[in-house]
């Protein structure tokens, strides 16, 4: 039996356990090196601030989430041909995007996410969200998108302290691609397995 999965991955068949969700996918816009280098020093900075305790998120991992495709058992290739079809259908000109707020998320979660976040309610990554949301959803991936609103923002920690709402940066880069990420769920390591590049 093929086809791309559903939230959460394949369902268990009749008489036999669910299979581990072991292995997660996303869309992801990634800075370039002097600018990770630029937001870990601000984080290091807002850490020392604030009297935070949490780890530093590494600076090869700083990133923004533009659609979380899930967390499945394994890699259906189904799934990644329908992502991939989807990605190259979008069409668009590179921008600049900029964070000038940084703050936590995350209400009563125990270890809140500080993030930078942007005060432009609708900066050209909004559109490069509806555009890719749209492509996602001709290929049949519609049911995989949890998210009907989107917050660009870029986790820098996560620690038990929340840090209220505040200016910050202003730091950003030109955005000239997006990518799809593999990771296996409780663990660190992303690997690229798709890049688009937009127009200049």
């Amino acid at each position: 039996m093929s086809g791309i999965p559903g939230p959460g991955g394949q369902m268990a068949l009749a008489g036999f356990a669910p299979q581990a969700r072991t292995d997660r996918l996303f869309f992801a816009l990634f800075p370039d090196r002097e600018t990770a280098s630029r937001i870990a020093g601000l984080a290091a900075d807002l850490r020392a601030r604030h009297g935070l305790s949490g780890r530093l998120i590494p600076r090869e991992r700083l990133h923004v989430t533009l659609h979380f495709l899930g967390d499945h058992p394994g890699l259906d290739p189904a799934l990644l041909d329908a992502a991939r079809a989807a990605a190259a259908r979008v069409e668009m000109a590179a921008f600049d995007i900029a964070f000038d707020q940084v703050g936590s998320f995350g209400g009563q979660r125990r270890d809140k996410p500080c993030v930078l976040r942007m005060a432009d309610g609708d900066a050209p990554v909004h559109e490069l969200w509806r555009r890719l949301g749209g492509s996602l959803r001709r290929e049949g991936l519609g049911r995989l998108l949890e998210q009907r609103s989107f917050t660009p923002h870029l986790t820098v920690l996560y620690d038990r302290q929340a840090v209220p709402l505040q200016a910050a940066g202003p730091v950003g880069w030109r955005v000239r691609d997006f990518r799809l990420v593999h990771s296996m769920v409780g663990r660190p390591a992303y690997r690229c397995i798709g890049g688009w590049k937009l127009a200049s």
